[in-house]
């Protein structure tokens, strides 16, 4: 009999830990057409506001089927709607920590309006500790059309799939991301990211075939600009490994980033294990030194 999730203990705020409610989707559903749930739309609050309501005291919650990570659907005494992913420890996902390593790198680089704001958090239990992030409505990718699956903003879909391949998630699956009734894009499921040199994901794919012959030079531009502020974000985070490996490929990623010229040069497979093979590590001040001087000159 496969092992059964743990269920937190206690219910100071009359919370509920129940099983699945029936055909819900990790961090989705097609309900309505902003990001939030039933908390109120983020994209009328500040940052640090979307944040502070996700510590409020909790009203019901239940397992959500599926994925690696043990997670829930969480619903706090204000309405707030969210999606908890327990901290697996030092696994190879380190899922509850990516999810704010997400979060936090897209304040840097304004990706808020397309990835949950998220906090690691407490549930009822000291010994359930996990990420909690907004609960993102919308239709999954694989339930909508194809002609559709990519939202109706270009400038969105290239932001996304900048925000991915800097971020290494070879994990964006048509179940990871969402599109609202509005048609926007949101990146929900940060489980899996920064632990290959080059992610392969059937999103970057797909934006492959989609926008091959696109420039990118705008869309990696937050990157350059911000990479030491990257760079402290995912060393404080904990995500970062002992070798350095996360952090060198990530720098070699933007590399990659502003040396191409289109899509096709970031997301196609030829050349790959040439480009990062043939590059050696060097330091954050130099990368920034070299960029910036190619950035000048572009």
């Amino acid at each position: 009999m496969a092992e059964q999730p743990r269920v937190p203990k206690g219910q100071p705020t009359g919370g509920r830990w129940s099983k699945p409610g029936g055909g819900g989707t990790r961090g989705a559903t097609s309900t309505r057409g902003d990001w939030s749930g039933a908390g109120g739309n983020p994209s009328a609050l500040s940052n640090k506001e979307r944040e502070e309501r996700l510590e409020g005291p909790v009203a019901a919650s239940e397992i959500l089927p599926g994925g690696i990570s043990e997670t829930y659907k969480v619903t706090l005494e204000d309405g707030t709607v969210g999606n908890f992913k327990v901290d697996a420890g030092k696994n190879m996902a380190r899922g509850a920590e990516t999810e704010v390593l997400a979060w936090e790198v897209a304040k840097i680089v304004g990706m808020e309006d397309m990835v949950p704001a998220a906090t690691i958090r407490e549930m009822d239990d000291p010994k359930l500790r996990g990420s909690y992030a907004e609960w993102m409505e919308g239709t999954p990718a694989k339930r909508v059309r194809p002609n559709k699956m990519f939202g109706n903003s270009e400038e969105d879909l290239q932001r996304a799939a900048m925000f991915d391949h800097i971020l290494g998630n070879g994990d964006r699956h048509d179940g990871n991301w969402v599109i609202n009734d509005e048609g926007k894009i949101g990146l929900i499921d940060h489980n899996i990211m920064l632990g290959t040199p080059q992610p392969y994901s059937q999103f970057l794919s797909q934006v492959n075939a989609e926008l091959k012959d696109k420039p990118v030079a705008p869309y990696v531009k937050p990157y350059i600009d911000n990479l030491d502020k990257i760079i402290a974000t995912v060393e404080k985070s904990g995500v970062s490994d002992s070798e350095g490996l996360k952090i060198k490929w990530l720098k070699q990623r933007v590399r990659r980033a502003k040396e191409a010229n289109t899509w096709e040069d970031i997301t196609g497979e030829e050349g790959d294990l040439e480009f990062f093979e043939s590059r050696e590590d060097i330091g954050t001040d130099e990368l920034m030194a070299e960029l910036g001087d190619a950035w000048k000159d572009a």
